[in-house]
């Protein structure tokens, strides 16, 4: 399922995890709520995100 606002507390809960956090550094509730949005512009827009 791609990425979308309405997920955003998942990927902040995803980011605190040690393992991934130490990859790619733990996020705050709002950088993930900022990703969320901009993953979610990129699937409707370019029906990708990388």
């Amino acid at each position: 399922m791609p990425l979308r606002p309405g997920l955003a507390d998942d990927l902040f809960r995803l980011h605190q995890d040690p393992g991934i956090a130490e990859r790619y550094g733990a996020w705050n509730l709002a950088d993930a709520r900022e990703r969320a949005a901009a993953m979610g512009h990129a699937w409707r827009t370019d029906n990708v995100h990388k």
